[in-house]
């Protein structure tokens, strides 16, 4: 995770909470090549499926990894 100063600065306060995010686009078959990859560079967690064709059902089902949470002044794995 790439926090940004004002991020870190509100962990530290701990006025603020960040969750992770999995943006999953269903009907991934009905847009260009071009259009899903502009998505992914802009979605750091982007899961493009198609239920009528299959594609990346398998993806869908795998586990999200564990965020890096800043817990007081120092990082750390800790599941969220």
């Amino acid at each position: 995770m790439n926090a940004s100063f004002s991020q870190l600065i509100d962990v530290i306060e701990g006025n603020r909470v960040y969750m992770p995010c999995l943006h999953v686009f269903n009907k991934i078959d009905k847009v260009s090549l071009q259009e899903m990859e502009i998505l992914a560079e802009h979605l750091p967690h982007f899961l493009p499926i198609s239920g009528f064709l299959n594609w990346n059902i398998d993806g869908l089902k795998a586990p999200f990894p564990p965020p890096l949470v800043l817990s007081g002044h120092a990082a750390s794995l800790t599941p969220y």
